[in-house]
């Protein structure tokens, strides 16, 4: 698996255990749904955006109460990294058959 860098946006609130968990949208400010998926991670949570569509991994520390919020990628940065992984596949595929990155870029 390849590595590639997304700037994520990340905010973070103070985390209180006694009262549920309320978290906003930072591009709307609409209230977010959030998700368990993973009964296993309980302090890893999806949080959605019913009014804009915006995705969040919310994070609650609950040893640092506080709650990490971090906006999940747009599909245009997603496409960006992929396709950075297919030109970066692309040219170690010719450099390991002998050619140059250019050469096959060119055809």
């Amino acid at each position: 698996m390849k590595r590639v860098r997304i700037t994520l946006s990340v905010s973070r609130q103070e985390y209180r255990p006694e009262a549920p968990l309320e978290v906003g949208c930072a591009d709307c400010g609409a209230s977010l749904e959030v998700h368990q998926p993973d009964m296993s991670l309980p302090e890893r949570l999806l949080g959605t955006c019913e009014q804009c569509g915006a995705w969040y991994l919310v994070v609650c520390r609950a040893s640092r109460l506080d709650v990490v919020i971090m906006r999940m990628p747009e599909d245009a940065a997603i496409d960006q990294a992929a396709e950075r992984l297919r030109l970066d596949v692309s040219a170690n595929a010719s450099q390991d058959m002998g050619e140059s990155p250019a050469t096959n870029l060119e055809e």
